[in-house]
């Protein structure tokens, strides 16, 4: 009887206790946690994270999404209350790109931050999901949702191929993976673009196909276009090509050349590299390495027979044969090879499935591509020459110079770009020149060609460095075109300056949309306070660099600070994302600072302040070297 009264009073103690708050109790709860993905066919590794309170406007940047483009950070909700909008800057191979996403409440797990959720923002607050950003535009879970859902209408045929069933898998998913299989291949098939304005409208095009579609906030579900079907070839495509990498990367893991014959098509060609030899030779920083590979960014995808497409019938397409281009990324420690790589698959008998897919290379004698870039130039020598603004497509056509297989010659020295549609028939304005300044293939000595001021050559645009400036009028119409077909850039290359010997004809689609000049002109670049452009012009070897900038309209990635000196050349790269950046000195000797009067000629330097708007990638370039020629 004693023990069970003790017991009794030691359970009305306890109960007291617990009642007054002096007994075990849960935790307080920690701070609220908002972790995803970033990807767009490809993880967003190593992007810059921005936060913004849609209540405040202040802004959090908790640090970077690690390789495979995951981010996990606690929030603090006093300072940063929701809802928020969440920013991802990353580059690629020759992109620079900006992904957003909504967040309505305080935590948010599985947050899939993707063109998806970037086009979702855009519509629902009728600008781009840039300028709903940086304005903090305030829209709602609703509305976030309900333009999601229009966008699934308008790429359902697609979506339901890679195992999509609705909007939500691809907005919030705790297991989404970046990997460029199931879900995450849709953006290796469907290109977002926004129409060259600021409206947030948006043109939908597939990567597979090139036929395109537009909505604008006035979109319903009512309404909206659909993307065509293109089956599952394209899905069992983007597998294969990232099995092929995963195929190169164990070849030079192993530094085993046999094995990279299995990965290389029996015809590979890219630039003057034509053997598995002479591929390890070249990224000799890889071998024998354990590699770190992502997913492979892809371009496009065409046949060679230019009257099949991906939404022809199964039965028309057995046997045929066509190019994928595709970005992919090696890393090893602290290298990393960004690769353009082109790659040859044929169809199997049934017209349903892939027998074969291999790296093919460029097949051209030196580099080629071509993409949409925005780019403002500024002298920090108090010169005036070759500064400016231009907008449009970016053209790198290599001359072959300085390649080993060319005794350091030059291959080509002229070029003419002609803009087409899917007929073969050229867009208004949009037939250019580029041309080595040394003239012939002699005399040559640059390693790209520089884009004319005329069909003549007779001078160039230097304050262009190669971009093609696209008008609103030009912009227009390859978007119209787009709706029925394939646009590209056919690309013809000469061996003399008067046009005449060809070295070669090459086709690129175009899939990405530039932003019309007209636009550029009027935007607020990244920018360098007056200090830290007197800094630059002043700086002499041995020194830091330490600069403050403002980012504008821009989304900044990075800043690189480089120096040129004859055969002497040094860079280095930062983060950008706290208003300030310091460069350790430059392994350069005998730099001085620039004279104010320009009395007497430098070495050249330059800072470049990297980032996207409405995703193409944007440069300001500070430069200087007191050389009116230099650009």
């Amino acid at each position: 009887m004693k023990k069970i009264k003790n017991r009794l009073v030691c359970l009305i103690v306890l109960a007291f206790l617990h009642s007054c708050g002096g007994g075990p109790s849960s935790p307080p709860p920690g701070p609220p946690v908002i972790s995803g993905v970033g990807s767009i066919g490809a993880p967003m590794g190593s992007a810059n994270i921005t936060l913004k309170s849609l209540q405040t406007g202040g802004q959090f940047s908790p640090g970077n999404t690690d390789s495979d483009g995951k981010f996990s950070f606690n929030i603090d909700t006093a300072a940063y209350p929701p809802p928020y909008f969440i920013r991802l800057t990353s580059e690629l191979g020759d992109k620079t790109i900006s992904q957003f996403s909504y967040i309505s409440g305080a935590g948010g797990a599985g947050i899939v931050v993707s063109p998806i959720s970037s086009a979702a923002i855009a519509l629902a607050s009728n600008r781009t999901a840039d300028a709903a950003f940086s304005n903090q535009i305030s829209i709602s879970k609703n509305d976030f949702d309900a333009k999601a859902e229009i966008l699934y209408k308008a790429a359902k045929n697609i979506l339901v191929s890679v195992g999509v069933t609705n909007s939500s898998q691809l907005i919030t998913n705790s297991g989404y993976k970046a990997n460029g299989s199931g879900a995450d291949s849709f953006f290796d098939i469907v290109k977002f673009n926004y129409d060259g304005t600021l409206s947030g409208d948006l043109v939908l095009t597939t990567k597979f196909s090139g036929k395109a579609i537009k909505l604008t906030n006035l979109s319903t579900i009512q309404s909206v276009e659909s993307l065509g079907s293109i089956g599952s070839l394209s899905s069992k495509i983007v597998g294969l090509i990232n099995t092929n990498i995963q195929c190169l990367a164990t070849g030079f893991e192993q530094s085993n050349s046999s094995k990279l014959d299995e990965c290389l098509d029996d015809s590979f060609k890219d630039s003057s590299i034509s053997t598995s030899t002479e591929l390890l030779t070249l990224w000799s920083n890889l071998v024998g390495q354990s590699l770190l590979t992502k997913a492979a960014d892809v371009k496009w995808c065409d046949f060679d027979d230019s009257s099949l497409t991906f939404e022809s019938e199964a039965s028309s397409l057995g046997g045929a044969s066509g190019i994928c281009s595709a970005v992919n990324e090696f890393k090893a420690g602290g290298s990393s090879v960004i690769f353009p790589g082109r790659y040859r698959f044929t169809v199997n008998a049934n017209g349903d499935g892939i027998v074969s897919l291999k790296l093919y290379g460029n097949q051209l004698p030196a580099a080629l591509s071509v993409f949409p870039k925005l780019q403002k130039k500024i002298r920090t020598d108090g010169l005036t020459t070759n500064i400016g603004i231009t907008s449009g497509y970016k053209i790198n056509i290599g001359t072959g110079v300085d390649l080993p297989s060319n005794g350091d010659g030059a291959n080509l020295v002229s070029a003419r770009v002609r803009l087409k549609n899917y007929l073969g028939s050229s867009l208004n304005g949009g037939t250019f020149y580029l041309q080595c300044r040394q003239g012939n293939a002699a005399n040559c000595t640059d390693s790209f060609l520089s884009l004319c001021s005329d069909s003549n050559c007779d001078s160039f645009s230097l304050k262009s460095d190669g971009i093609f400036s696209v008008s609103a009028l030009l912009a227009e119409e390859i978007i119209e075109e787009m709706k029925s077909g394939r646009v590209s850039a056919e690309i013809t290359t000469y061996s003399d300056t008067n046009r005449t010997t060809q070295v070669y004809q090459s086709t690129i689609a175009l899939v990405s949309l530039p932003i019309g000049q007209n636009i550029a002109n009027g935007i607020t670049f990244a920018s360098l306070s007056t200090s830290s452009q007197s800094a630059l012009r002043l700086w002499s070897s041995n020194n830091s660099l330490s600069i403050n900038y403002s980012s504008g309209d821009v989304n900044l990635y990075k800043g690189i600070f480089y120096v040129n000196k004859g055969d002497s050349e040094a860079d280095s790269k930062v983060k950008l994302s706290s208003g300030s950046a310091t460069h350790s000195s430059l392994d350069v000797s005998e730099v001085m600072g620039l004279k104010s009067d320009c009395s007497v000629s430098g070495f050249y330097r330059a800072y470049t302040l990297v980032g996207s708007f409405n995703n193409v990638k944007t440069q300001t370039k500070y430069y200087g070297s007191c050389d009116s020629s230099d650009y």
